[in-house]
């Protein structure tokens, strides 16, 4: 398989899931007990 490397810029309001939907992206989990970043 070979690397792809690519930048992603998210905006948005805070605490609405930008961290979130990356990790997720990136790398296929979600972690319900991470705290709010304000």
């Amino acid at each position: 398989m070979h690397r792809v490397d690519m930048k992603v810029v998210l905006l948005g309001h805070e605490a609405v899931g930008k961290t979130s939907i990356m990790q997720r992206f990136v790398n296929d989990r979600f972690n319900e007990s991470a705290p709010y970043q304000n």
